[in-house]
């Protein structure tokens, strides 16, 4: 993957980025999908006066460090994640030390470029230019990647956020 035209160490532009601090352990889930959804927001769309607005609202001006504390202190969303993540029918980890599995989020930003968001790396990961109908693809081929060189395992879940036909 890659295009001989990207600088991979330079920095992509995205509307959102944050960092999982120790005091967020087990939120990468979370991060993940707000990584998603305020990178996407004009498109998902977000309801006025909602805990997910009043967040971008806090939010969106600040670092990725104080973002992740922000989170923290946002009782509102932690209590939705809270209440979504026991609706599953999997069984909850008690410790951190029983989790196996972390989320990112790969999304494509503004500049037509595919780009990695997780919130244990210092800065988002540019990968390659995409446009709307590659996206898919280029992250297929970038999880393929990774498993055929040994980075990732099969033993994952992959969640794509859609609009709505």
């Amino acid at each position: 993957m890659g295009s001989k035209s990207l600088e991979k160490s330079a920095k992509p532009e995205v509307d959102y980025f944050m960092w999982q601090n120790a005091d967020l352990d087990n939120a990468c889930g979370l991060i993940a999908c707000l990584h998603a959804v305020f990178n996407n927001r004009r498109k998902v769309g977000i309801e006025e006066k909602s805990p997910l607005s009043e967040l971008w609202e806090l939010a969106k001006g600040l670092s990725p460090e104080e973002r992740a504390n922000a989170l923290n202190g946002f009782t509102k969303i932690q209590d939705a994640h809270k209440e979504c993540s026991s609706e599953g029918q999997s069984e909850q980890a008690e410790e951190s030390s029983q989790v196996r599995y972390h989320f990112i989020c790969f999304t494509r930003n503004h500049k037509g470029e595919l780009v990695e968001l997780d919130g244990m790396l210092v800065d988002p990961r540019l990968l390659d230019k995409c446009t709307e109908e590659e996206l898919v693809q280029k992250v297929a081929d970038e999880i393929g990647r990774r498993l055929k060189a040994g980075i990732i395992t099969d033993k994952m879940a992959l969640m794509a956020l859609c609009r709505k036909q």
